[in-house]
């Protein structure tokens, strides 16, 4: 991360988080980059040999670019969160 031992030593546990969080989103924008390029690359090789016009899209597709679908999102309600808690409790003997 760039730190020497020493400094991160001292850092408390939020500082070293903020500091790692920093480190790690730094790290994903120079890999998200670079696969940019690579996705680039490639559609400039392949575009002379189709008839169409390729979007960077049509070549390759990033998880970071694709909408949230929708068998990822919650299925189950807050109300029924509660239901299957109430009952679960229940069943071990909690009130």
């Amino acid at each position: 991360m760039g730190k020497s031992l020493a400094d991160s030593c001292r850092c408390t546990p939020s500082e070293y988080e903020k500091i790692w969080k920093s480190w790690r989103e730094r790290e994903e924008r120079v890999e998200r980059a670079a696969w940019e390029r690579t996705r680039m690359l490639c559609l400039c090789m392949l575009q002379p040999w189709t008839e169409s016009r390729l979007e960077a899209r049509d070549v390759l597709r990033f998880p970071w670019e694709e909408e949230p679908r929708e068998k990822d999102k919650p299925s189950v309600d807050r109300e029924e969160i509660m239901r299957r808690y109430k009952a679960a409790r229940e069943a071990a003997g909690l009130k």
